[in-house]
């Protein structure tokens, strides 16, 4: 199993059902269960009036920072296009047109030509939180945190 850092609010949104993709600059070949770890940096105010915008609270207890908020399946990466003569495979990877790009995804994710959707599904929120020191980026996940999610998922 691996899991992904990802910025809080955008963490918390996977959790929530709000954001279905996450939005990278780098493709993967990775599918399977996938952890979201949260950032350990607090929202700015853009972040915040996103959140409210959303018709969410911003509250530290829905917001954490440094746990694990979510497990899901990657079930796919898609290369951002722009029009519909983008949708195609490319180097056998589909591109997917950002048209087709529901508007709160829009809101929640870089969908900048170029970037890659990272498909998740399946996507069940960990309560009670779990805290852990990831770092960065996407990883393999320690075999302890691994028997955590499972008394808890």
């Amino acid at each position: 199993m691996r899991v992904l850092t990802v910025k809080q609010p955008y963490a918390s949104l996977i959790a929530l059902g709000v954001k279905s993709f996450e939005t990278r600059t780098w493709y993967t070949k990775y599918r399977g269960k996938i952890l979201i770890h949260s950032k350990r940096f607090r929202l700015n105010l853009a972040e915040k009036s996103l959140v409210e915008s959303l018709g969410l609270k911003v509250d530290s207890n829905a917001f954490p920072f440094g746990a694990i908020v979510a497990i899901a399946d990657l079930t796919d990466c898609l290369y951002v296009g722009k029009t519909e003569k983008d949708f195609k495979v490319k180097k056998g990877r589909v591109i997917i047109p950002i048209s087709k790009i529901a508007e709160k995804e829009l809101i929640v994710g870089n969908w900048q030509p170029g970037c890659c959707a990272w498909k998740l599904e399946n996507i069940k929120p960990i309560v009670p939180y779990i805290y852990f020191k990831n770092g960065n980026g996407f990883r393999d996940v320690p075999v302890e945190i691994v028997n955590k999610i499972n008394l808890v998922a």
